[in-house]
């Protein structure tokens, strides 16, 4: 067994007496490597990993996302150059130790070929076979460099797995990445939490500023309700006033048109007795020629009678012609004259009624003419003052429609009835100016003597025009046209 061991470490101990340089060196590298490498992996510390990781991260280290890779990518990305060389040093040992096994190999067959070489040229044959010994005595010992690499391998493997630095940095990567991930989680929570609280204030301030804003409009639109209901009321009163006047203005308007049907029945009235008159005396005439008429054929029966008398009694008639003929001129003279004094007298009082009856429709006409223009300068009054009044009651109206406009609708509606009231006033004096063309109609027929049908028939359409104006009046001025307005 000691013999078995002392073989053992004869095989694994290079030569040094006399030296073999290639097994020394190899000898050298491998287990240079191996210690440099075992040595390093004591930096495989978490001090290490964390100055690894914030060189990788950066500046942003907190930073991270799932774009970063998963924990074995950021456990290969934090790991120490030591690290990384003690996961590839095992195997470049192990082939640096098949390449000095390789190398030995090579060199020894090229001796050996160089030996036969000789032998083939007759030299000496125990000479070579020295050689030969020699060279098979260190052929073995070429496999030294393959067990020193195979050696080192293992011893490396078994110390990478003593000190589990794998483990250990994925391990610590993960506590990285859960300590990095929930402190994410508590900034984005506490962000989520600033963003509510940020959000809370700005609506509590908003509903403030909200509270304020409705506060000031209501105060604003109760100020201009309570001023555009004094507008209002004032314009009501205005034109109560002025409706009141119109209503005044009508009366007057129909007094005067009564006083001037008064006037036109009294004209009517003279009329009618002038024409009595002209009757009368028509009659009287009538009567005279008739009387006329009788004398004059008692004349020519007379003159028969006595033309008669001539011819049966000649001589007689011729005796007494001169007797009966001075007689009957006589009695023809004084009927001739009576008559002509009664067609004297029938003319001359035909002419005085005549002139009677002419006078007194003068005098109507000149009095109806004078009344009719004194109605008709009270009526141009009257027209002229209305529409002073309705032209100031449409300027307010306007005024009061341009204010009205930004109100509330129970004010457009008050603006409705304003305006239905304007329909109202415009219809009447479309009536007032119907009215005005029918009293000049009958100034007109006054002129023209046109007859009484005509004159009666205006009269009666005045009166109706002016009742109607008069009737409207009051209608638009009652509370029911003025709803908008009371309210």
């Amino acid at each position: 067994m000691l013999e078995l061991l002392n073989q053992l470490g004869h095989f694994l101990i290079p030569q040094l007496l006399p030296p073999e340089p290639l097994q020394i060196g190899f000898f050298l590298i491998i287990f240079g490597l191996a210690a440099y490498t075992c040595r390093g992996l004591s930096q495989a510390t978490p001090a290490n990993w964390e100055r690894n990781w914030r060189r990788e991260a950066g500046p942003d280290a907190g930073d991270l996302d799932i774009e970063h890779g998963s924990v074995n990518d950021l456990s290969a990305a934090v790991a120490t150059r030591q690290e990384k060389l003690a996961d590839i040093m095992p195997g470049m040992l192990l082939i640096v130790g098949l390449l000095g096994t390789f190398v030995g190999l090579g060199m020894a067959l090229d001796k050996a070929s160089t030996i036969l070489s000789d032998a083939s040229g007759g030299g000496n044959v125990d000479a070579m076979m020295g050689n030969l010994m020699s060279m098979m005595h260190g052929l073995g010992s070429k496999f030294k460099t393959s067990t020193w690499g195979i050696t080192a391998f293992l011893i490396l493997k078994s110390y990478s797995n003593h000190k589990n630095y794998d483990e250990r940095r994925l391990s610590w990567c993960i506590a990285r990445m859960k300590s990095e991930v929930d402190r994410r989680k508590a900034e984005a929570l506490q962000w989520r939490q600033d963003a509510n609280a940020r959000i809370v204030e700005a609506i509590g301030a908003l509903v403030d500023t909200t509270k304020v804003i409705a506060n000031a409009q209501a105060t604003t639109q109760a100020e201009q309700h309570a001023s555009m209901v004094e507008l209002l009321r004032q314009a009501n009163e205005k034109q109560v006033a002025q409706l009141r006047d119109i209503a005044l203005q009508s009366t007057q308007t129909r007094d005067a048109i009564e006083s001037f049907v008064e006037g036109v029945s009294g004209s009517t009235a003279a009329v009618a007795e002038a024409a009595n008159g002209m009757a009368e005396a028509a009659n009287d005439t009538m009567r005279a020629t008739t009387e006329l008429q009788s004398v004059i054929g008692e004349l020519r029966a007379g003159m028969k009678e006595v033309l008669g008398d001539m011819k049966h009694d000649l001589g007689a008639t011729i005796k007494n012609m001169g007797q009966q003929f001075s007689e009957n001129m006589d009695i023809v003279s004084t009927q001739l004259g009576n008559a002509a004094s009664d067609i004297s007298t029938s003319v001359n009082k035909l002419s005085a009624n005549v002139d009677a009856t002419l006078k007194g429709v003068k005098d109507s006409i000149e009095s109806a003419e004078a009344t009719q223009a004194k109605a008709f300068a009270s009526f141009e009054t009257t027209s002229e003052t209305l529409n002073v009044h309705i032209e100031s009651m449409t300027t307010l109206v306007n005024k009061l429609s341009g204010d009205i406009t930004g109100g509330l609708r129970s004010v457009a509606t008050t603006g409705q009835k304003i305006g239905h009231m304007s329909s109202a006033i415009g219809e009447t004096l479309e009536k007032i100016d119907t009215a005005a063309t029918a009293m000049k109609q009958v100034a007109k027929a006054l002129q023209e003597d046109a007859g009484q049908d005509d004159l009666l028939k205006s009269v009666r359409s005045i009166d109706r025009q002016v009742s109607d104006l008069i009737g409207k009046a009051p209608r638009a001025a009652s509370p029911k046209n003025r709803p908008g307005l009371d309210a």
